[in-house]
């Protein structure tokens, strides 16, 4: 499959192309805000190599976060409204969760 070769006139416009396409959280956020992410800034808070816990350490760690990119997805752990309380009361120790 081939793909066209188009010229943006700026990034937004092109981020905005690519949040259409891809329908990434980041890259919808970047396209609405307007915001650069600095990729070389990124880093991994945690690493989880059985995926169905690392979907439910993924679901504490949003309940946990107020500023957040990220959207409920079908294919994450839905986490029950019942513990949110538990992680948005202000317990927030910056080191990795116990679980």
């Amino acid at each position: 499959m081939h793909r066209k070769l188009a010229t943006y006139e700026n990034n937004k416009e092109k981020l905005e192309a690519e949040a259409t396409e891809h329908s990434s959280a980041v890259t919808n956020h970047i396209a609405r805000h307007n915001h650069v992410i600095d990729w070389e800034g990124v880093k991994v808070i945690d690493r989880e190599n059985n995926t169905a816990l690392r979907k439910l350490r993924e679901s504490v760690a949003i309940a946990k976060e107020r500023r957040v990119m990220n959207r409920d997805e079908a294919g994450g752990y839905q986490l029950s409204p019942i513990y949110r309380p538990l992680f948005t009361a202000g317990n927030h120790s910056g080191s990795k969760s116990a679980m």
